[in-house]
Parts: structure tokens; sequence; C-alpha cells
């Protein structure tokens, strides 16, 4: 891949905080597509060998990590 070329970067982020927002603005102000990956946009297929979340991102911001929610 060129340095020139876009790619998406999905945010894995149940809440709305000023902290996903800023990330995705920063993948924004890169140049890169953002795509903020919630519950009511995302479905995420995992195997032994892989995970693909559905929208399909190029790279995959997991923001779940400190999440309080009983269910991400």
């Amino acid at each position: 891949m060129a340095a020139s070329e876009s790619i998406s970067v999905g945010v894995l982020s149940l809440h709305n905080s000023k902290e996903t927002k800023a990330i995705l603005n920063a993948v924004e102000d890169l140049g890169h597509e953002p795509i903020w990956l919630r519950d009511e946009n995302r479905t995420i297929r995992i195997d032994s060998t892989h995970v693909q979340p559905d929208p399909a991102v190029d790279v995959l911001v997991n923001r779940l990590l400190l999440t309080n929610t009983d269910h991400p």
C-alpha cells in the first residue's frame, strides 16, 4: 500500500465519548476513513484464526478494553 492511499479505520466503542470522537476526527484529519463501530451498525465474526468485523475495515481500534458495559 502506498503512503498516500486511504484506509478505513474502525473504532469499536459502545459509548459516545470525547476520546472516541477525538480518535475518529484524528483518523479523518490524517486522510483516512473513520468508521465508528457500535451496537447499531456492527457485527463481529470470530473463529479460531480470524476476526472479521462487519462493516469490514483495514484497521480496528478496540476501545472496549476499559468499558463498564455488561455486554460488549
